[in-house]
Formats: C-alpha cells, structure tokens, sequence
C-alpha cells in the first residue's frame, strides 16, 4: 500500500485486527478494478488447469505441476491486491458473545476425540512399519534397564515419552496380550496428547498474532485436517516434533510484544526439545534468530542483541542433549546412525530420488497438501498468504516464514518415501491454517459476506474427511482381504504375496501354501513369465507396494510395467478397495490375482 492509505481501527469482535496492532486499511481508490479482473480471470484459468488432468486422463508431467505453480500464484496474487480495492465496508454487527472461545473449545474437543478414537486399531499387526521398530526398541530399553536406546536415525525424546507413558500405564494396571502392545499403545498416546495440545497453541498463536476470533478459526481448521489427524495416530516424531516447534513460536510473540530476553531463551529451549524428537527440530532455530532482526526493524544488532543469541544457542543445544543424552555418552552409534539418516536424505528411499527442481517444487503441493489438507483449505490459506504478505506486521512475516521454511525443507528432501511422503509437510499446515484464518477475516472485513458461512464450509470439508476415515479404521482392506481369501481360495492354494509385510494381508501359513517378496529385492521372481513357471497359482498385490511405482516420479519403469501387466495377463478375481479411500498406513487397495 502506498504511504498515505488511510487506516481505521477495528474492534477486536468486529472483523478480527487486534485493537492495538496494524489496523485494517482502507483501500486507495485509484487502484483500478481491472487488476482485480485479471487477477480472477486468471484464477479460473489456474482452477481448469487444475481440473483438466482428471477430465482427460494422465497428462504430461509438467503441465499439471504448471498448473499448480499457476494456481499458487494466482491466489498469492489475489489475496496480496484484495485489501487495495475498494470494496464495500461490511455491516458493523457484533459475533455472538465468547464465540471465539466456543469455536476453540469445539476444536480442542472435536480434534482430541478423534485423535485418541481407536488408538489400537492395527493390533495385533502394526501397520506401521516404524512402530514396530521403535516398540523393539523400547522393550530393549525396559530389558536391559538402561536408558540408551542404541537407535539414533531418530533422537529420542518420543522413545523416553512412549516409555514413561508405557510405565504409567503399567502402574494403572492396564494390560495388553504382549509387551509391543503397551509399547506402541504409549507412544500413540503420546502422539494425540500431543497432536491436540497443538491445537491449542494454533489458537493461543493466532490469538496472539491476529485475533482472538483468527486464532480460533485457524485452530478448528488445524483440528480436522486429514494428515494432522492421522499423523496424531502413529508412534512417529512429526507430531511431537511439530508442537513443541508452535510452543517455541508462542515464546518468539512473546519476546517481540515485550522485548524481554527471557521469552527468546525459552522459545530456544523448546525449540531444542522440538529437534530432540526429529532432527529437523533444528529449523525451529531460525525463527529465533529472525525474531531479533523483526524486532529491531533492521537495525544492527547490539553487543547485548549478540550475547542473547549465543545463550539461545547454548539453551537450544542442552534441550537436545538432556532429551537425546547419549547422543553423547554413546556417540559412535550416534555418529552411525546420524550420517545413515542424512545420507538417506540425500539419496532416496527405496531406490526412488525425487529432487525439487524436476517437480518445479510441486511435489509436495500436488500429493501432500492438497490431500491432507483438502482444497478449500488450501485455496483459502494460499489467498490468506497474499493477505499477509501485503501487510507485512511482523507477525505475518513469521507466519509466512513458516509456510515457507516447512515447505521448501520438505521439497528439497530427495527422500519421499510412499506409502506416507506428506509425514513430512506436516508443520506447514498450522501455518496454513493461520494464514487461511486472516484470509476468511480479510473477506469478512472487506465484504457483507458472512464469516459464519464460509467459515463452517471450511472447516466442515476437512472434519468429514476425518470422521470417513477413521470409520474405516478398524476393518482394514487387509482385514477384508485375508477374509475374503480364506473364503474364496482353495485349502493349501499357492499364494504368492508381493510387497512389505506390513502392507499385505496376513493369511494363515497352515491353511495356504505361501512366499512373500519386496517388489525391489525381489524382481526376478515377480514377473509374469517368472510366476507363471513356479509353483504358486495365486498373486496377492498391495497398492501401498505398488503405487510406488505406478504413481512416483522417477521410480523403477521395469518394476512398473511388471504391475502394469498383471492387470492384462492374469485373472483379476477380486478388488477389495477401501470405502473413502486409502490414506497413510490405512487401508490400501488389495488386488487378488489368479495365474493363467
């Protein structure tokens, strides 16, 4: 906005600005319309673009990832010119009295509820292949009577957590058929206790940053995305690495409201304590170092500004040290296992490297957000980013900061491993959801259109998502499968079963005849002349194995065509496709072939 735009005042229960930060402007009225015009016009060209793959099948490559790099630009471009255009003042009506409490208490209760719904919905098997890993490990732990996990691709903050709550447990008397169970039942615990406190610190932050009203839309949108809440579910670092990341954010608004150094040394130790369970936790360093740079305004840094970021340093560091102790006092392992983790980082998964660059840093747009977020959250956080970009208060910058550093962090990862690549995006969506509330208070102020409407569409998109899912958690496809297999196949058939164990259906080894193989360890026995001359007469495939290859870029096109082929060279005899869909771990789609 130019220097002489007028500003106002808003009430903090009118349209959302906080009494005493930036007020909401006034737009100048020489901006012409026109550049709204085209803006839109080009938002309808990005929406068909984005539809057109679906309408007439797989398209190159490129042309759907332009389409979203289209697309973002032009929600980014309008959300940036929406508050220079002169549009109608909206209708000075009060919300309903505490309704920012009454929504945020609906997100907390709604987003805990269905977290902690059917914690043990995988037992006996464990879907995840991680949470039987990590339940090993912390059996060893409880074995040996030590503390050192010797596992460290992982620091251990989440094992020492699972294994407090698993002691706890304990002692309440609670009881499972095997010690795994307890294992992997507390650090899902810890998990959704922690995925539901980071609905909380999205409102306290949005409260802190926006609006109270801001903070509690931003909080019930975060509280039913599809991936928050299925990541709340899972024994895995990103949930638990992603709250105490907000936790630190909360103390960085402290320190720029107040300036004391106190707010900026806590945030760095939380912010140690976020790297202590995922070492990405690190990044949550950066915003301790920009939260000086926001607060001087560019000034240069004091003696005293210099000594402050070298404590915040030396606090962030022993958070990491008292949550991963021996990453010290047994650091040849660390070592190991560090250099392991990086090199992983750098190479791939499973043979399959997707740099940024080559998916025009679409990747995790296309496959991560749009479908753990859902869209409309998507389009109305993106148009929300442009609003807080044309703003630019301090705390809008952080919030796009976030969104940024999250998102480029998780794109030029090389690693994306399916059947879960969208883990990794995970802290970018309360961002999102931040800057999708100042986006829907940004309307609200400019237009007569009412907050309350659009406001339950977005949220309602996600929570239905959510609920559709997790009524399908208990009677997986895999279930259904060694069902309809024991049903349907011939006593002491000969099944051949291809891909990870985890993702496969388990049938009874005394009523069949079976072999089980990777796709990648095993190629030269899963191609259709190799499995029409051995002895097995039936083909059990997992669409968590194979939509590696038919779906990732890069990936292997000999392993691709071999899943290609079964469809036109064997018998398909039955589909078993889950109700809503698969999401994460949960419920692939199961094809049983017959061999011909």
């Amino acid at each position: 906005m130019g220097a002489d735009a007028v500003k106002k005042s808003c009430d903090d229960t009118e349209c959302g600005c906080t009494p005493n930060a930036a007020a909401c402007p006034v737009p100048s009225p020489e901006h012409p319309r026109r550049l709204l015009r085209v803006c839109l016009a080009s938002a309808v060209v990005a929406l068909i673009l984005f539809g057109l793959p679906h309408l007439v099948g797989s398209p190159l490559p490129k042309e759907r990832q332009l389409a979203f790099v289209w697309m973002v630009a032009t929600l980014f471009g309008i959300g940036s010119c929406y508050s220079v255009f002169p549009f109608p003042e909206a209708t000075k009506s009060r919300f309903i009295p505490d309704a920012a409490f009454f929504l945020a208490a609906f997100a907390v209760l709604g987003g805990s509820l269905i977290r902690f719904y059917a914690l043990d919905f995988d037992f006996p098997h464990f879907y995840h292949p991680d949470e039987a890993r990590k339940s090993g490990v912390i059996l060893r732990m409880i074995k040996g009577d030590t503390l050192d996990p010797g596992y460290f691709l992982h620091p251990s903050l989440l094992l020492y957590s699972a294994l407090f709550v698993s002691k706890v447990l304990t002692f309440l008397g609670v009881e499972f058929a095997k010690d795994s169970f307890l294992a992997v039942y507390s650090g899902r615990i810890v998990s959704a206790f922690l995925g539901s406190v980071s609905i909380i610190l999205v409102y306290a932050i949005g409260s802190k940053a926006f609006s109270r009203m801001s903070g509690a839309f931003a909080a019930a949108l975060l509280a039913f995305l599809p991936l928050h809440v299925t990541c709340s579910r899972y024994m895995k670092e990103d949930i638990i690495f992603s709250t105490f990341g907000l936790l630190s954010l909360v103390f960085v608004l402290n320190y720029l409201r107040s300036a004391r150094s106190r707010d900026l040394l806590i945030a760095s130790f939380i912010g140690g304590i976020s790297m202590g369970s995922k070492y990405t936790g690190v990044l949550s360093s950066l915003f301790i170092a920009l939260a000086p740079v926001l607060l001087l305004g560019g000034q240069a840094f004091s003696k005293r500004t210099v000594l402050l970021l070298a404590k915040c340093g030396a606090f962030f560091a022993l958070a990491f040290l008292l949550c991963s102790p021996f990453s010290i006092l047994n650091f040849d392992k660390f070592a190991h296992d560090f250099v392991a983790e990086g090199s992983h980082v750098v190479r791939g998964h499973g043979g399959i490297s997707i740099p940024a660059w080559g998916e025009l840093f679409t990747y995790h747009l296309d496959r991560s957000i749009m479908a753990g977020a859902t869209p409309y959250v998507v389009l109305i956080g993106l148009f929300g980013a442009g609003v807080l970009w044309t703003r630019r208060r301090r705390e809008d910058l952080l919030i796009l900061f976030g969104i940024v550093l999250f998102y480029l962090a998780a794109e030029l990862i090389k690693a994306k491993p399916m059947p879960q690549p969208e883990r990794y995006i995970l802290p970018v969506l309360a961002f999102l959801s931040l800057a999708g509330a100042e986006g829907l208070r940004a309307i609200w102020c400019r237009t007569c259109i009412s907050w309350w409407a659009i406001g339950a569409l977005l949220i309602a998109s996600p929570m239905v998502r959510s609920i559709d899912l997790a009524s399908e958690l208990q009677d997986d496809t895999r279930l259904k499968s060694a069902r309809w297999i024991t049903e349907n196949l011939p006593k002491r058939a000969r099944v051949m079963l291809i891909g990870e164990v985890k993702y496969l259906p388990r049938i009874s080894q005394v009523r069949f005849k079976q072999k089980m193989t990777g796709a990648e360890r095993g190629r030269d026995r899963i191609g259709v002349d190799a499995l029409r001359q051995s002895e097995s007469k039936y083909i059990v495939t997992t669409s968590l194995s194979y939509d590696r290859f038919l779906l990732q870029p890069n990936a292997d096109p000999v392993l691709k065509e071999i899943f290609l082929s079964y469809d036109r060279e064997f018998e398909l005899l039955k589909e078993i496709r889950p109700r809503f869909g698969s999401y994460g771990f949960h419920n692939p789609t199961i094809k049983i072939y017959r061999i011909r």
